[in-house]
């Protein structure tokens, strides 16, 4: 089947990582009554490694509000691994103003001294952002960021993604969504190698331009990639390549390409592969993969 804008943001979507917090939990009452009548503050007596991550699991302006119930709470949010996503974010700007989003996100990077535990920007138009955008990713390399969802919401595809991205190196879990990726040909900084991404484990590219080269730029400089997932890539060359020394889960998810090529993959165990579309056929060529068990 072919899918349409809708099917496709929904299909993009539900791929990405979950949240680590619930956005409509309220805060557990911080207060009872004592025995005298008065108010004790039970939460607030809690040691601060508690404290930091009651605050952590807060969509990112209640955790900031926390700041404001009383000198004990006050430095908390600051001194918190940042989590943040920006659809919690509550912004209602004018009709047609898709800048107030972008500005808000950059806002809450530049006040929090890092590191960047887990953020998500998923609900940004970030076409004619590139200012705002390449402010997040210096930011985010600075600060640290550990788990980054990146996705332009929701069009248009050929929006270039800085290669400043490739500077996150402290990266474990990274999903980018509706980009053009950078031309890795044409990099000179970072170089290629396992620095640019040391401890990366996780990797989704969904509904993103690249080139087979790509693919094999992002193996090559991620050395303990366990995880690898290409969603609804309809824009791949003739074949993408595979060669990777610690990949054990790679899903090829609504990938078009006409050919799927494991050149050296040794602790490959499970393969999985999905395309609806009626017709389509794409060849899996699978070279040295001696650990694989699940295919399907």
């Amino acid at each position: 089947m072919d899918l349409g804008l809708s099917n496709i943001l929904e299909e993009l979507y539900a791929c990405l990582p979950e949240t680590p917090f619930s956005s409509g939990a309220p805060l557990p009452a911080s207060a009872s009554a004592s025995a005298d009548g008065g108010v004790e503050d039970r939460i607030s007596a809690l040691p601060d490694d508690l404290l930091r991550n009651v605050v952590s699991r807060l969509p990112v302006k209640d955790a900031a509000r926390t700041s404001a119930l009383s000198s004990r709470w006050s430095g908390l949010w600051r001194s918190t691994p940042l989590v943040v996503e920006d659809r919690y974010l509550r912004i209602h700007p004018p009709a047609g103003d898709r800048s107030a989003l972008p500005a808000a996100v950059s806002r809450i990077l530049a006040s929090h001294p890092g590191p960047f535990h887990w953020v998500n920007l998923s609900s940004s138009f970030m076409d004619n952002q590139e200012e705002a955008l390449a402010g997040w990713l210096r930011l985010l390399a600075e600060k640290g960021v550990e788990t980054l969802v990146l996705v332009n919401c929701p069009w248009p595809l050929d929006v270039p993604l800085p290669a400043s991205i490739l500077r996150c190196a402290l990266l474990r879990r990274l999903y980018l969504g509706v980009w053009q990726f950078p031309d890795t040909s044409r990099l000179t900084v970072p170089p290629r190698g396992p620095d640019v991404f040391p401890h990366l484990q996780e990797l989704g590219i969904c509904h993103t331009i690249m080139e087979d080269r790509d693919v094999e730029y992002l193996l090559a400089c991620s050395p303990q990639l366990k995880i690898f997932a290409l969603i609804i890539s309809y824009s791949f060359p003739s074949r993408v390549p595979i060669t990777s020394h610690s990949l054990s889960c790679m899903l090829f998810w609504l990938s078009m390409a006409q050919e799927l090529d494991v050149v050296a993959a040794p602790k490959l165990q499970r393969l999985i592969l999905f395309w609806p579309r009626k017709g389509r056929t794409t060849m899996v060529k699978i070279g040295h993969a001696p650990t694989l068990t699940v295919l399907g």
